[in-house]
């Protein structure tokens, strides 16, 4: 697969050459700060400090002893598992705290978000429900980890969407299509915990700059590993693995050991762009003209193919069909259009056939065959 991999990442590098190339590098959900910042070490207590979102000034504050404030007060919190107005106010208020890890809280107030909701980082992991005005306010930090609830509501989803930055909400196992479409404004999303997602949430969570589903992506793996081992596939098991690719259309979706599928089951797993059936040993002229839209498709147990197949199969981007032995002069000059076909097992060709051939940009064929190919490509 070293060669099937190495043209992906050209493809998809010029895509990300020439549309990404100006994004930033966006922070992962594991690498919230949790930190005081020390006092800098440039600043007086007639200075300002440059100023960084829901940074305070340092104008006529005394600065040492507010320091130390901040940090008793963190101190205090994190022992007794509770939180105060006063130590709330304070926090937000402060300077030094940009960041606060508070996850031993197990319940705050409405006035406490609103306040703690000045610095620009808030993990509060130990909260298993928040209220819609508590949504509000933490909708206006950079960076939330809200991972011990189990539900939200549309309004508190709308509302946490407004996050710029990261997202943290692993103890969700399921999200409504509103959820979804909310929280896919966010740039960096972590929803773990998920189990199920649905075609529709999987198009509105694709456009998430860096989305992490890690129990939705084992468990179509090992659907994926079942239909494989048992040769045969369920429609309900085809929707499933195709919700993946719609997320992540990079990803592959190696289904080798599946030996016969339906029509529907094709129509299905067509939103994957880059599939590998090597187990099939036949398809239909509907599934050839289906796998026409993926990216790139492995079919290598095909012995034989219609020339309408061929002609199918030649609008993908990457076209690896290495058990046909010949092929017609029409195929040949189907397979002429794609960008990169791979015919190794071809065992004779004619004049007429090499030269269509000669202009497939990325070809492979056996050794015997290339000087033909060559012949052709040098005209």
């Amino acid at each position: 697969m070293n060669r099937i991999s190495t043209l992906l990442a050209i493809c998809y590098g010029v895509l990300i050459v020439s549309g990404c190339g100006d994004r930033e590098p966006k922070q992962t959900p594991g690498e919230v700060i949790k930190e005081v910042h020390s006092e800098p070490s440039s600043a007086t207590t007639n200075e300002i400090t440059p100023q960084a979102p829901n940074q305070k000034p340092t104008s006529g504050r005394n600065i040492l002893p507010e320091k130390a404030l901040a940090e008793e007060l963190l101190h205090q919190i994190h022992s007794r598992g509770v939180i105060t107005d006063q130590q709330a106010d304070s926090l937000g208020k402060s300077f030094f705290v940009n960041s606060i890890e508070l996850n031993n809280l197990t319940s705050i107030t409405d006035r406490q978000a609103e306040l703690l909701s000045k610095v620009s980082r808030i993990e509060v992991n130990g909260l298993t429900s928040i209220t819609e005005k508590q949504a509000e306010f933490f909708g206006s930090l950079s960076t939330l980890e809200l991972n011990g609830l189990t539900a939200l509501s549309d309004s508190q989803a709308e509302s946490l969407g407004n996050v710029r930055n990261i997202l943290a909400l692993n103890g969700l196992t399921t999200l409504t299509d509103s959820q979804a479409e909310n929280l896919s404004k966010i740039n960096s999303l972590s929803l773990n915990g998920l189990t199920s997602i649905t075609a529709k949430q999987a198009i509105s969570l694709s456009k998430v700059f860096s989305l992490e589903i890690d129990a939705f992506r084992k468990k179509t793996k090992e659907i994926a590993e079942q239909v494989n081992t048992q040769g045969t596939i369920t429609d309900e098991q085809a929707e499933r693995l195709s919700i993946i690719h719609l997320i992540d259309d990079s990803e592959w979706l190696p289904l080798n050991g599946l030996t016969s599928i339906t029509d529907e089951q094709a129509e299905t797993l067509s939103k994957a762009q880059n599939i590998q059936l090597n187990g099939l040993t036949s398809i239909t002229e509907k599934q050839a003209d289906l796998f026409s839209s993926c990216f790139c498709i492995e079919l290598n147990s095909l012995t034989s193919l219609s020339d309408s197949q061929a002609e199918s199969l030649s609008n993908v981007g990457i076209l690896i069909i290495e058990g046909l032995t010949s092929i017609s002069n029409a195929q040949a000059e189907s397979f002429s259009k794609t960008p990169a076909v791979f015919l190794s097992g071809l065992t004779s060709i004619t004049d007429l056939q090499a030269k269509s051939l000669s202009r497939v940009e990325q070809f492979e064929i056996s050794e015997t065959l290339q000087p033909l190919i060559d012949k052709y490509k040098k005209k």
